[in-house]
C-alpha cells in the first residue's frame, strides 16, 4: 500500500520518500526507484536538524527502540551512530 501510494504521488510530480524498515519492502522500493529511509535514519536526521532534545542522544533512542523489539543490525546501528558523531 505504501509503495503504491508513493508511486502515485511520484507520478503526480511530488517528491516522495518512503519510510520502511523491513528488508523486503526496502528492496521493492529500490526496484521501483523510490527513495527510502528507515526509522533509525529518521532518528539520525532528527539529531542533525536539532529535533532531539538537547541532552538526548541517538544512542539512547536506538537503545529504547531495541528494548521494545526493533531489530537493528550492527552495521546499520554503527553507521547511524557514526553519522550522528556518537
Amino acid at each position: 500500500m505504501v509503495l503504491a501510494l508513493a508511486l502515485r504521488l511520484k507520478a503526480d510530480g511530488n517528491d516522495v520518500e518512503v519510510v520502511l524498515d523491513e528488508r523486503k519492502g526496502r528492496r521493492a522500493a529500490a526496484a521501483l526507484g523510490l527513495p527510502r529511509v528507515g526509522t533509525a535514519g529518521l532518528i539520525g536526521r532528527a539529531k542533525a536538524e536539532g529535533v532531539l532534545a538537547g541532552s538526548e542522544r541517538v544512542r539512547d533512542v536506538l537503545d529504547a527502540l531495541e528494548r521494545e523489539g526493533m531489530y537493528l543490525g550492527a552495521e546499520v546501528r554503527a553507521a547511524i551512530l557514526e553519522a550522528a558523531d556518537e
